[in-house]
C-alpha cells in the first residue's frame, strides 16, 4: 500500500477466475507494444520492464487461482528513496469480479 512508483512505473492486473493465463498473457504482450509509444523514454522502459516482469512471473503460473490472481509489478521507491523492482502475485480472500489493467505510480 505505501509502495509508490516514479510515473507510470507500475501495473497492477486483475484476473478473475474465469479468466484463462494465455488470455492475460496476450493482452499484456499487446500493452508491451501500445507502451512504446510512451514519449518518456524512461517512462517506457519503466513500464516494459514491468509488463516483462509480469509476463515471467505468469509463466510460473499454470492456472488462475479458485479466487482469481492480483498481480502488481514494477520499479518502486523504498523508504529510503531507492528504486527497487517488485513483481507480486497474489490470490485474494474475496473472488476477483472483473478484469483490470491499470498503469500507474502505486
Amino acid at each position: 500500500e505505501s509502495a509508490r512508483g516514479i510515473g507510470t512505473s507500475v501495473i497492477t492486473v486483475y484476473i478473475p477466475p474465469k479468466n484463462q493465463i494465455s488470455q492475460t498473457v496476450a493482452m499484456l504482450n499487446n500493452e508491451f507494444g501500445t507502451a512504446a509509444n510512451i514519449k518518456s523514454h524512461t517512462n517506457k522502459i519503466s513500464v516494459q520492464g514491468a509488463i516483462t516482469a509480469a509476463l515471467g512471473r505468469l509463466k510460473l503460473i499454470n492456472r488462475v487461482p479458485t479466487n482469481g490472481l492480483m498481480l502488481f509489478s514494477g520499479t518502486v521507491l523504498t523508504e529510503d528513496g531507492k528504486e527497487k523492482k517488485l513483481t507480486l502475485d497474489l490470490e485474494p480472500i474475496k473472488p476477483v469480479s472483473r478484469s483490470l489493467y491499470l498503469c500507474d505510480n502505486k
